[in-house]
């Protein structure tokens, strides 16, 4: 009788050698390799690097483990752990997805090898808005502290606790601003920043910045070019929005000594000091000092410029200069209140 060699014979052939089991060959795990499609960073890719990171668009870098260990513990943990057996690889690199930006990734891995050669730790030299924000956002992230440091230390120069220091920051151009690029409209921004990393004290200098900016910006936020809008949040909105009345309140109680014209006790020559401080009210009106909700709007360029032309004295001309610098250091001292920052700005 023939031998069932059928599909469902559960039997095991037999042999000459009967005695002998034929074991079942095992086939050893292959390490899936990514795909083409990861593009190479064109600086940030080592041949003998031995890791690859793969940003959310798809560009890889290629990297050397020890230096992102050095610089993070989150990379140093990460690479700690116990890697699956099918571990995804590239070139025979281990691939590690991120879910950051290509740009701001480049940002802080330009820092991890470059940042002695360029201005990222060099803070006489200037940096980025984008390149900030990615510093602190990815130094957050992967616990990298002196490239956090140093991004608040550059958006603490733009947006001060000191009014000095607010009147030296973005409201006046320098050779080297600490962020090259910033304008008022990036304040949205780092309200959004500030709120979500706790840096409070950055709150009531680009509140009050952001209340300067039109009704556009403030509604549908300010774009960027890597198709990121930063819009303030519902609250922050409706709080610019209220405190800008206040901040028209503030305004004409700090430009009244302009319309209540009184000669300094040092006057040279009170009859005609009290003419030209008259005829400054109706130039004030012309260039609408009144009408502003920016009370910390520093007036001595406006005095020293219109004064002497309408004949007022020097010593009536300082009298106004402190008069209104004395304005802008209350309305500073209550930004605090105003925005609801406790204890500002006595907070660094």
């Amino acid at each position: 009788m023939s031998q069932d060699l059928s599909p469902l014979s559960r039997k095991r052939p037999r042999t000459s050698h009967d005695d002998i089991e034929i074991e079942p060959t095992v086939a050893l795990p292959v390490l899936p390799e990514t795909p083409d499609e990861i593009q190479r960073h064109p600086d940030l890719w080592f041949d003998d690097g031995n890791v690859v990171l793969v940003a959310t668009d798809n560009l890889g870098f290629r990297l050397h483990r020890s230096v992102l260990s050095r610089h993070s513990s989150i990379f140093q943990d990460m690479f700690g752990l116990p890697q699956p057996q099918l571990a995804e690889t590239y070139e025979g690199c281990p691939v590690v997805h991120l879910q950051d930006s290509s740009e701001e990734l480049s940002f802080l891995l330009t820092a991890f090898y470059d940042g002695r050669k360029n201005s990222y730790f060099n803070r006489e030299l200037s940096v980025t808005f984008s390149a900030v924000t990615a510093m602190l956002r990815l130094g957050s992230k992967y616990q990298v502290d002196h490239i956090r440091d140093d991004a608040i230390y550059r958006l603490q120069l733009c947006f001060p606790s000191h009014l000095e220091h607010f009147d030296s920051s973005l409201h006046v151009k320098s050779e080297q601003p600490p962020i090259s690029d910033i304008t008022g409209k990036d304040a949205i921004c780092v309200v959004n920043l500030a709120r979500k990393f706790h840096l409070d004290a950055l709150l009531p200098a680009a509140l009050y910045t952001c209340c300067q900016l039109g009704n556009a910006y403030l509604v549908n936020g300010v774009s960027y070019p890597n198709d990121i809008t930063e819009k303030l949040s519902p609250d922050d909105l409706l709080l610019c929005l209220d405190t800008r009345d206040t901040l028209l309140e503030e305004n004409t109680t700090n430009t009244a000594f302009i319309c209540s014209p009184v000669a300094s006790p040092s006057c040279i020559h009170s009859n005609v000091c009290l003419r030209g401080l008259r005829s400054l009210i109706r130039v004030a009106q012309k260039e609408e000092i009144f009408a502003r909700d920016d009370p910390l709007k520093d007036l001595s360029p406006f005095i020293r410029r219109h004064a002497p032309e309408v004949g007022v004295c020097e010593p009536c001309i300082e009298s106004l200069v402190i008069s209104s610098g004395k304005g802008r250091v209350r309305v500073w001292n209550t930004l605090g209140e105003l925005f609801g920052v406790k204890g500002w700005p006595s907070l660094l």
